[in-house]
């Protein structure tokens, strides 16, 4: 499942700054936001519930994933406010870039943690 992180967040990086040096400043801003900050943060989110199914086990990466829910809510919320109000980006293209990005990377972090509950049942 990392291995798509490990692909795509380059692959993100590398349109977004071409089109940010290019004439297209605004939509380079605008994947670089919407695009690359949400894998970054979903990839750390992975990196955490590993390391947490490691150390404590599927009921606490349960609680994280309670708690996750609501900061992803936050910071969702931040980065269309920083994204539209303060960079004055175009609204439609940014907020549609921001929610896809954040649902395709949120069911890849569900099929991850699912994964490693199915893992840890069976190695019981």
């Amino acid at each position: 499942m990392k291995k798509v992180y490990h692909i795509s967040i380059p692959i993100i990086a590398i349109i977004g700054l071409l089109l940010l040096y290019q004439e297209y400043q605004s939509i380079g801003i605008s994947v670089l936001l919407s695009m690359l900050l949400p894998a970054l943060f979903s990839y750390f989110n992975l990196l955490i519930i590993d390391f947490i199914m490691g150390k404590y086990g599927p009921q606490k990466v349960n609680g994280f994933n309670m708690v996750q829910f609501i900061t992803k809510t936050i910071f969702i919320i931040g980065l269309s406010y920083i994204g539209i109000k303060t960079l004055n980006l175009e609204p439609i293209l940014f907020i549609t870039l921001l929610c896809s990005t954040w649902f395709l990377y949120h069911i890849l972090e569900a099929f991850h943690t699912q994964r490693l509950f199915n893992d840890n049942i069976q190695s019981k």
